[in-house]
């Protein structure tokens, strides 16, 4: 099994994710459900660089330029109210992927 938390910061463990196309190179826009003390939010990377499976279990995890890692569920892949919000006012030129993507069939370099 990958070990995929020795060498990277704490990841982020999104309830809700995609993967934009940013025409030449994709980033992952990230929701989190608000716990007692937040309300809900979001995060986006500035650049996918790597993908790695976790040996058949149902997670992703992506890895981007500034060695930050997401893990991502499969079955968690669409957007929240938060992710929803801020991608129709700050990236809404960016293609969201389809969630049958090959990610491993992309081009992150």
């Amino acid at each position: 099994m990958v070990n995929i938390i020795e060498g990277y910061a704490d990841p982020y463990l999104p309830d809700k994710w995609v993967v934009l196309d940013c025409g030449g190179y994709y980033r992952l826009l990230a929701g989190f459900k608000a716990t007692n003390a937040t309300r809900d939010s979001y995060r986006i990377n500035d650049r996918i660089v790597q993908v790695r499976d976790t040996d058949g279990e149902d997670r992703l995890v992506f890895i981007s330029n500034t060695n930050t890692k997401y893990i991502c569920r499969q079955e968690q892949y669409g957007l929240n109210l938060a992710s929803e919000r801020a991608y129709k006012l700050y990236f809404s030129d960016m293609l969201i992927m389809d969630e049958d993507t090959d990610w491993f069939s992309l081009d992150f370099a």
